[in-house]
């Protein structure tokens, strides 16, 4: 099976565009009525320094092919908020899902 993904539609501004609340999309400089040339994405859950999960994953399969084709955009800057970048997986919670696609298996 052949993976057809969806067309791309680019938007106006990335801080627009809703995510889970795991991670945080902002243009450079801050508060830019549209896109910049540098975007920052920032894992957004310093309770739990920045532990990666499931929705995570969701959030960057959004925005990560737009930045791919947009070509506004030059650089991606990935940060974490709180003093931790990253943790690892969130083994708290966990990744399993019952939304299984065969995108997600290497050998169909």
């Amino acid at each position: 099976m052949i993976f057809d993904p969806a067309p791309i539609e680019l938007p106006a501004s990335y801080e627009t565009v809703p995510t889970s609340g795991h991670i945080k999309i902002s243009h450079h400089p801050a508060g830019a009525p549209s896109v910049t040339p540098v975007i920052v994405v920032t894992l957004n859950r310093p309770a739990n320094n920045n532990a990666f999960t499931g929705q995570m994953v969701y959030d960057f399969e959004k925005f990560f092919p737009m930045f791919d084709v947009d070509e506004r955009v030059k650089v991606i800057v990935l940060t974490g908020a709180g003093k931790i970048f990253c943790a690892g997986a969130d083994l708290d919670i966990g990744f399993s899902s019952n939304r299984e696609r065969p995108a997600d298996h290497r050998d169909g």
